[in-house]
């Protein structure tokens, strides 16, 4: 199904991170998860994804991207791209 103006808020993915290591009450270590919701915004025509909340899920200056991100666009038939330092736009395959 395509992504449009009236669709996209249903279909952005939860995400989930690995925070830390942490000890729990018996003393074993566990890793501590949070999950995330990617910032998205529908502006010029296009799905974008914003690079400037600090979650962990994109990074412009590493050039990375969180695989599950990558991994939903392209099940959909699309692309991220880099629109300037702050945000990527959807792009079609």
């Amino acid at each position: 199904m395509k992504i449009t103006e009236a669709n996209w808020e249903k279909k952005v993915p939860t995400i989930t991170l690995c925070e830390e290591m942490v000890l729990d009450e018996s003393g074993k270590y566990i890793i501590k998860k949070h999950t995330v919701k990617p910032h998205m915004f529908w502006i010029d025509g296009a799905l974008h994804l914003s690079a400037e909340e600090g979650d962990g899920l994109v990074d412009y200056w590493e050039m990375f991207i969180h695989p599950e991100i990558e991994e939903w666009a392209h099940a959909k038939g699309y692309y991220w791209e880099w629109k300037d330092a702050g945000s990527l736009v959807l792009g079609e395959l």
